[in-house]
């Protein structure tokens, strides 16, 4: 077997009902991990993504954003992500929607665009964690796993409890060779995410 089917089993609890992964309000999401965008290193500030937002285009990209996260409710990611895409056109500072429609490449398995729109994102918030995990898990998916593993382990920098970060780098982990590693990782991953979704534990029984 894959010494990443475990990983890939609680990767797939992680992501169970697409659109509970969204981000609300910039502010973080539930199984990606979330922490505020940051404005260091001449990246726009918050307060002017902020402004962005307030904007007739930013109001419009918000409205957008909502949309393609009902889309992915339903299950439509060709749906969900031409509204992400129309959502990035009319601000094309909303990280938030790099973030969605990456997570919407990633579930349609097309990880060369989820990558592309991982790293998008970051240029504008290098610290958010759900656009790192996007990241983490499109390299995985591409083999790409030193990458992975840097992108994981930053994420869980910033959040030390993102289930989703620690089964990235499981994934990774366990991909590399080190398999003993790979079930404590994923072992850690369950306890985090015990709390919003229970049957992750079960995956690793």
């Amino acid at each position: 077997l894959d010494p990443a089917n475990k990983a890939a089993a609680v990767m797939a609890k992680l992501t169970e009902g697409r659109g509970n992964y969204a981000p609300q309000d910039g502010a973080g999401e539930m199984g990606y991990g979330g922490a505020a965008p940051s404005g260091g290193g001449g990246i726009p500030q918050p307060w002017l993504a902020l402004r962005n937002a307030q904007s007739p285009a930013g109001l419009m990209s918000r409205k957008l954003l909502d949309a393609g996260r009902g889309a992915l409710r339903v299950g439509d990611l060709q749906g969900a992500i031409a509204h992400f895409s129309r959502a990035i056109q009319n601000d094309p500072r909303n990280a938030d929607a790099y973030f969605m429609r990456a997570h919407a490449y990633n579930l349609s398995r097309n990880h060369l665009a989820a990558l592309a729109d991982a790293e998008m994102g970051l240029k504008l918030f290098p610290d958010h964690v759900a656009l790192l995990n996007a990241k983490a898990w499109a390299k995985n998916r591409l083999k790409d796993y030193r990458e992975a593993l840097e992108a994981a382990n930053r994420a869980l920098e910033l959040d030390p409890k993102s289930a989703f970060a620690m089964t990235n780098l499981a994934y990774a982990t366990g991909a590399m060779g080190d398999k003993a590693r790979m079930m404590e990782l994923l072992r850690q991953a369950a306890a985090m995410a015990a709390l919003t979704n229970p049957n992750v534990t079960d995956t690793l029984l």
